[in-house]
């Protein structure tokens, strides 16, 4: 090669290349991709280039790149390099140096991560503007091709979506910004549309961090350890060490609301063991995509530079580690030693939680019924109701509040159907409601009045309405 493009701040390494192919003046992308890395059998990926060694050794002196500085600066292994073991870590940049990039996704998780992958190449109109301004062309700026992020940090307006797919169906080809928007593709929307959510820009500001950051893998247990010491601080985690799952989880959906959450596919559902939160807050084996961290951070308060602040100068692990040493360990002759529970504080836990569950098997769409068992089968301490009730006074109280009879189910159930009834009509008959119930007939004759009276309650406030 004779020349190599001068890369821009925060450009994406798929755009370098793209340049280099538009200023070669090539007609055969194959041929782009022989100069630049002696094969023209090398895909132009997206997100992970691969071959960057090979690339440097062609590249015409003075250089003043090295393969490091291209994936720290144009590449998005930064994004993920702090949520994955370090071995892993440097198995992929040894895979971006020298080696074939179809085994990269695999190992950061990425094809078995829900997170909704982004299909094209995203630009925010006010980037462009500046950037032709100052370099005289536009390019494709690797933060804003995160995935969920919808708008430019720098800018906070809206970022558009182009044609220039970021699948490998077309291995070879090369697009550059500037040409992109030469072909009648300029502004799908005004640039001075500003989005309000303070969340779209946190995710935003934090995934630019993330890209920019030159911290190194921290750890997945130092960072579960890091949310644990958070959470206490919030009062979610009991004095025995218990996470209230009930109780974080109803906050976080509440923190973030649960359209929100659904539109990236980060919504958690109270009851279930096995979300994506548990596997971060337990001790972790699996990796879990940076949105989901981002996300944890910002329902705690904090950001991505003030955890990796702490944990610089702290080392939570050992302090945590030096506590169990310097606690007895039994031996032969403690036989003695028993655990013992502190059933009171157990007592109060569970009497919480029961109210807590409770509440959101009122809530399910699907009508069920408050019973001991559903309450237990959620909780998972079927068990020690039945066994350990007598111990437990405050759960016990909590349970005579909650659980329905099966009349006061039967009416609630009423009570829903007549509301979905009368949402668009007045008029509803006696039957219909009891056919949308569900009730069998002995029920239906003995709560007759019932659905009578909530049939008049209904129409009257229909009515009022109108």
């Amino acid at each position: 090669m004779i020349f190599f493009p001068v890369t821009y701040e925060d450009e994406l390494f798929y755009s370098v290349m793209a340049r280099y192919h538009w200023m070669s003046g090539n007609e055969n992308p194959r041929t782009s991709m022989l100069e630049m890395f002696g094969s023209s059998n090398i895909c132009a990926t997206k997100l992970f280039p691969t071959h960057l060694k090979p690339l440097c050794e062609r590249l015409p002196l003075p250089n003043i790149y090295t393969p490091s500085e291209f994936i720290e600066n144009n590449t998005f292994l930064p994004y993920y390099a702090n949520f994955i073991p370090i071995e892993r870590y440097k198995k992929i940049k040894d895979i971006m140096l020298y080696g074939n990039g179809t085994s990269i996704y695999m190992l950061l998780g990425i094809t078995a991560s829900e997170i909704k992958k982004e299909l094209a190449l995203k630009y925010c109109p006010i980037c462009i503007v500046e950037d032709e301004k100052e370099y005289g062309e536009a390019y494709w700026h690797r933060s804003h091709q995160a995935d969920s992020i919808s708008i430019c940090f720098k800018h906070r307006c809206q970022l558009q979506l182009s044609n220039v797919e970021t699948n490998q169906r077309h291995k070879h080809a090369m697009v550059t910004l500037s040409s992109y928007l030469t072909n009648d593709h300029y502004f799908q929307e005004s640039a001075d549309e500003l989005l309000n959510s303070d969340f779209n820009q946190f995710i935003a500001e934090q995934s630019y961090f993330l890209l920019k950051s030159k911290v190194s893998s921290v750890g997945l247990e130092r960072l579960r350890q890091y949310y644990i010491m958070k959470l206490k601080e919030k009062d979610l985690i009991t004095k025995s060490e218990r996470i209230r799952w009930i109780e974080l989880i109803s906050k976080f959906n509440q923190f973030y609301s649960e359209s929100f959450l659904n539109s990236l596919n980060c919504k958690v559902i109270v009851g279930d063991e096995h979300t994506w939160f548990h596997k971060v807050l337990r001790s972790p084996r699996v990796t879990c995509h940076p949105l989901r961290h981002i996300l944890i951070l910002g329902f705690l308060g904090e950001t991505m530079d003030s955890m990796f602040d702490y944990l610089s100068k702290n080392n939570i692990t050992e302090k945590n580690n030096s506590k169990r040493l310097n606690r007895p360990s039994p031996t032969l002759g403690d036989s003695q030693l028993k655990v013992r529970i502190d059933w009171k504080q157990r007592d109060s836990e569970i009497a919480d939680n029961i109210r807590l569950i409770a509440k959101h098997i009122f809530k399910d769409k699907n009508t069920i019924r408050v019973t001991k068992n559903e309450i237990g089968r959620r909780l998972r301490i079927q068990s020690l109701l039945v066994r350990a009730i007598d111990k437990l006074p405050e759960s016990k109280k909590a349970l005579d509040e909650v659980v329905e009879s099966v009349e006061q189910f039967q009416k609630r159930r009423i009570k829903k159907a007549v509301k979905e009834l009368t949402k668009d009509r007045a008029a509803v008959q006696p039957w219909e409601v009891v056919r949308i119930a569900g009730l069998r007939k002995t029920y239906a004759d003995k709560l007759e009045n019932d659905i009578l009276n909530e049939i008049d309650i209904n129409k009257q406030c229909f009515q009022g309405n109108i």
